[in-house]
């Protein structure tokens, strides 16, 4: 069954719809026992670099070519 906004209801909830704000596609790669951090992706840096490749996924480190800003989290 899907939310009012169209997303599937399920938790964890992991997007939402934001208007008027700049927008930014957000990757944490989980390694076991290692800090965690996130890269933060400008939608029009993340549009513009993946029409470039052909396959679905991102890895890691064509993501640190983009030169995005990293934030590292707390545990």
């Amino acid at each position: 069954m899907s939310a009012k906004n169209g997303f599937a209801d399920p938790k964890p909830f992991d997007n939402f719809w934001m208007v008027g704000g700049q927008g930014y596609v957000v990757i944490c790669f989980y390694k076991l026992r290692q800090k965690k951090f996130v890269y933060k992706i400008p939608v029009e840096v993340w549009k513009s670099e993946t029409s470039k490749i052909t396959k679905k996924s991102v890895r890691e480190d064509e993501i640190k070519k983009w030169n995005v800003e990293t934030i590292y989290l707390k545990n």
